[in-house]
């Protein structure tokens, strides 16, 4: 793999082999508990959803949680401040 190849990989792609949870609940349709992209950024910054995403470990499970996205949108006021 080139390194063109590897950049090109790493930005359009994102991997996850955990599952998702919402306050340590399964997130599911079915079970209505879930969030879309659009409705997250209405309410947070697109990089504080990176930053709380590039946080987790990808075989790790995510727990989908407001107090962590509060941190992460904090942390990055933070950094840009």
């Amino acid at each position: 793999m080139t390194r063109k190849t590897l950049t090109n990989f790493s930005t359009c792609n994102w991997l996850h082999n955990g599952h998702v949870t919402n306050n340590n609940e399964k997130m599911s349709k079915s079970l209505g508990n879930f969030f879309t992209i659009r409705q997250i950024t209405q309410r947070y910054h697109p990089l504080a959803l990176r930053y709380f995403l590039i946080n987790a470990h990808y075989r790790s499970p995510l727990n989908y949680s407001v107090v962590q996205l509060e941190g992460a949108s904090d942390a990055i006021f933070y950094i840009y401040q």
